[in-house]
């Protein structure tokens, strides 16, 4: 499951900068409405996953193990709005995308190399 997570943040972002190169104001709305649920799903979904993945490791040290991925979780926030501020002045909407689309691939390739993924 965290591999279609995955494949579905990339997807989505890949529909996001997409409509970012999209004359009619109407159609861009219509694929980044798509593109930004698209996104939530997948982003929930992966959240969703590493939580109960690491609620698995050892149930007597939960408190311990969520307050560890939270702070990296917020730790992760703060690298990715530094990287997308970055990403916007080198080359707008679509290098947000690319980069954002980039932090997808870096949590598939983890995932395929780690083998940690849920079935």
């Amino acid at each position: 499951m965290f591999v279609a997570a995955h494949l579905l943040i990339i997807g989505s972002l890949a529909l996001c900068a997409w409509a970012g190169a999209l004359e009619s104001r109407i159609a861009a709305l219509l694929v980044l409405s798509l593109g930004t649920i698209l996104l939530d799903v997948g982003i929930t979904t992966d959240q969703t996953l590493g939580r109960r993945a690491i609620n698995l490791l050892r149930p007597e040290a939960r408190g311990r193990i969520n307050g560890l991925f939270v702070a990296l979780f917020f730790i992760g926030g703060g690298v990715g709005a530094a990287a997308a501020s970055l990403a916007w002045t080198l080359g707008g909407w679509t290098m947000v995308c690319a980069v954002a689309a980039g932090f997808g691939v870096l949590g598939l390739v983890t995932d395929l190399v780690s083998r940690t993924g849920t079935s």
